[in-house]
């Protein structure tokens, strides 16, 4: 039995066993770990960049805090300038997986607008898996600058993703804010988001308000991406993408892991790992597919995508909401999840629904 032959057994047992399992009372409390990993992803203009979700009160001894925003949150109120630009009056911030083949790290985007209208967006993506134990997996500021009569106002955004060991980020001004976790964020991960005035050092603390030493510090382990090869429609892996029948939807060139896919220990937020990609063709759009499988454990059911919403009537979710440069259609199939990305949410659909793999159960 060939290397991919075995693990292909374990993931079909690793479906079959959860198809048998009686359905839990309640959903698993996300994994804790006692290490973390560092992932400076990128050096964004992350303007108006906000992150997190529901509050959650972290016990810090002798030390006021307040929690952060949410994922998509009110600016403070600016009056039009004539001749000088439309100002923002909301921000909102996605964080989706990495597409990339045989990497497992995150893409970041945000959008600043103006009620329904967006004004200002950006993004970018990791291409490496990184593991370290810092407890701050993300951070970024953007400056931005707001119109005004006499002069213009200069506007600083600030965030970070962080882990449990960060109880509360004090900031120059004296404010102290605790994390929040939400749907919108990698599994047991947290943020702080805050408006500045300026871009200046930020203190991260424990749960005792001590500062973290070096916990923004790049004390890390680069793995490089897994390496990949085309897709032979002759001999395929078990998780590479096929369509199942649909003439409209045309698969372009595919990739797929060289070996099959190794865990990467000590990470925080459970990301993903991109096991096998393909490029889609369907009524004059093109499409990104791709397959994740979870980059600690491959052979473990994938964690819920960051801010997915279920498609009602379908067995789908889509991941399009405010901030996402992005947006995604998915749906679970053995382990992982089987990606569509691309426009048109509708359109996405018809493509995921024409696509499978191998370890659909």
């Amino acid at each position: 039995m060939s290397a991919f032959d075995d693990l292909h057994a374990q993931l079909t047992r690793s479906v079959a066993d959860r198809a048998a399992a009686p359905a839990p009372a309640a959903a698993p409390a996300p994994r804790r770990r006692a290490g973390g990993w560092r992932s400076r992803p990128l050096v964004l203009a992350l303007v108006g960049l906000t992150v997190g979700g529901s509050a959650t009160a972290a016990a810090i001894t002798g030390l006021r805090s307040s929690p952060a925003p949410g994922l998509e949150t009110r600016l403070p109120p600016t009056n039009p300038v004539p001749g000088r630009g439309v100002p923002a009056d909301r921000y909102a911030v996605a964080i989706t997986p990495n597409l990339a083949i045989g990497g497992a790290g995150w893409c970041v985007s945000d959008v600043q607008a103006r009620g329904d209208r967006s004004l200002i967006s950006s993004g970018g993506c990791n291409d490496d898996a990184v593991s370290s134990r810092a407890p701050v997996i993300a951070d970024s500021t953007s400056t931005t600058s707001i119109p005004g009569r006499r002069i213009d106002e200069m506007r600083t955004f600030f965030t970070a993703v962080v882990d449990a060991r960060v109880a509360a980020v004090r900031l120059y001004d004296g404010r102290v804010l605790r994390p929040v976790s939400g749907p919108g964020l990698p599994a047991g991960l947290r943020s702080v988001v805050a408006v500045l005035r300026e871009d200046r050092p930020v203190a991260y603390l424990d749960r005792e308000g001590r500062p973290i030493q070096d916990a923004d510090a790049e004390l890390r382990t680069r793995e490089e991406a897994l390496a990949s090869r085309p897709t032979t429609p002759e001999a395929p892996s078990p998780w590479a993408i096929h369509t199942t029948g649909d003439p409209a939807v045309r698969i372009g060139a595919g990739r797929e892991l060289a070996a099959p896919p190794r865990g990467t220990p000590d990470l925080n937020g459970r990301p993903f790992r991109s096991v096998s990609t393909a490029r889609i063709a369907h009524r004059g759009r093109e499409y990104q597919a791709a397959y994740l499988l979870d980059a600690e454990n491959p052979a473990v059911e994938a964690a819920p995508l960051p801010g997915a919403v279920p498609v009602p009537g379908t067995d789908t979710v889509r991941v399009d909401g405010p901030g996402v440069m992005f947006p995604l259609t998915a749906r679970r199939e053995g382990p992982g999840w089987l990606v569509v990305r691309g426009p048109g949410r509708a359109r996405r659909t018809t493509v995921l629904g024409a696509l499978g793999t191998g370890l659909r159960p």
